[in-house]
């Protein structure tokens, strides 16, 4: 099973679309041309690495 650097994952959502929101954890939410939409998802504070089968949930 692959590890996946947070700081990697973040820019990645950063890359497709995604704005960052500082809650408890950090939320991103999905923008398209410019638009808020429903899409969410989380990335926690504490956590380093992500693993396969969670990243795959994001």
């Amino acid at each position: 099973m692959a590890k996946h650097k947070t700081k990697a994952i973040e820019a990645s959502l950063s890359k497709k679309g995604f704005r960052v929101a500082n809650t408890h954890h950090k939320r991103y939410i999905y923008y398209a041309n410019g638009e808020k939409t429903g899409i969410t998802t989380f990335i926690s504070h504490g956590i380093k690495e992500y693993g396969d089968i969670l990243l795959t949930q994001v």
